[in-house]
């Protein structure tokens, strides 16, 4: 509790810091101010994918379309009742006070990851990694994961936990009713920044991630999974996504090269970001950055381990169904030596 209590008071003052002292982004000083902005404009009867973006016409200018679900603008209204800074700092606040709950909870020496460089960016940039990491690890909170469809994706398949997704269906099924009450056709307009936005796309489109493939080797273990699925899923560019990867730390060690990976990513994407100029010009480098200081050194240590945990029993027929099929042998012996001394197969 003293680290949580810690945790959220350093969060809520250093978003509050940067957003003071910092350089707003466009008419926002943090990404999580665009969805405050939103829920304020659903709140007042204005159709935020249209009233955002850098189209003309949109009243909050951005350099892309606004890309939230309406379902995670629904969920932020309620703090559009107290001013942005204060709603900010709150948000930070509560989502860095979880994860340090979430990660104290059996090994101490975890809580490094939260002075990491993709936490830092997290709470300056008011992203949502730290709440959903929390989520992912709280089994009481595993419907927050609905207000980030694609972290919900994340962290089912690494836990394959029936519990949460009844939670994640539960809450992103009121959320959604409400979001379609309030605009019936949020979800074409949605689809369509997501699909033209140019920074929101799975890592596996770059050569360097395709190793990252290999975790399916160890698909019993949550950590590969999660692994995998960070490789599938459509993210943005930035170390903040990379936060989960935190539970494949399994001794101090470990957790070290991750630590220090999410610094070389951070200084990494700086010097591409310098080097190639625009933001835009620059995705494959920062993809590149992240895959090769953060992803590859998590595939060293998933493969490391024996392919051994607790699975379901419909993915064990799954995974026993796509077996390949083994040569028959017509000798005697090779048709004994298929089984093991208690007859079952080997």
């Amino acid at each position: 509790m003293a680290v949580a209590l810690a945790a959220g008071v350093f969060g809520a003052y250093f978003v509050h810091l940067v957003a003071t002292k910092g350089q707003p982004i466009m008419d926002a000083r943090t990404d999580w101010d665009h969805v405050w902005v939103a829920a304020r404009m659903v709140r007042d009867g204005v159709d935020p994918y249209q009233a955002i973006g850098p189209h003309a016409g949109a009243t909050f200018r951005l350099p892309a379309l606004m890309i939230y679900p309406l379902t995670t603008v629904v969920a932020v209204m309620p703090l559009t009742l107290l001013p942005l800074a204060v709603a900010r700092a709150l948000f930070v606040g509560v989502s860095m006070a979880l994860l340090a709950w979430a990660l104290s909870a059996d090994r101490l020496w975890r809580c490094l990851w939260l002075v990491s460089a993709p936490i830092v960016l997290t709470m300056g940039l008011g992203q949502w990694a730290a709440l959903t990491t929390a989520a992912g690890l709280l089994p009481w909170a595993g419907g927050l994961l609905a207000l980030k469809p694609q972290n919900a994706v994340v962290w089912l398949a690494a836990t394959l936990s029936r519990r949460m997704l009844v939670q994640v269906v539960v809450v992103g099924a009121a959320l959604g009713a409400v979001s379609l009450l309030l605009q019936p056709d949020w979800l074409v307009e949605w689809r369509h920044a997501v699909s033209v936005h140019w920074s929101i796309r799975p890592l596996v489109v770059r050569p360097l991630a395709w190793p990252l493939l290999l975790a399916a080797l160890r698909w019993r273990r949550p950590e590969a999974r999660l692994l995998l699925a960070t490789a599938l899923v459509p993210i943005n560019p930035g170390p903040y996504e990379l936060v989960p990867l935190v539970t494949v730390a399994r001794t101090r060690l470990e957790l070290l090269v991750l630590w220090w990976g999410g610094v070389l990513a951070q200084l990494g994407q700086r010097i591409a970001l310098q080097q190639l100029g625009e933001w835009t010009h620059s995705i494959g480098a920062l993809r590149d950055v992240m895959i090769v200081a953060l992803c590859l050194p998590a595939l060293v240590m998933v493969l490391q381990r024996p392919n051994e945990g607790v699975v379901p029993a419909w993915l064990e027929r799954v995974a026993g169904g796509i077996r390949l099929p083994r040569r028959p042998r017509d000798d005697a012996r090779g048709a004994t030596g298929a089984t093991g001394a208690t007859g079952a197969p080997d």
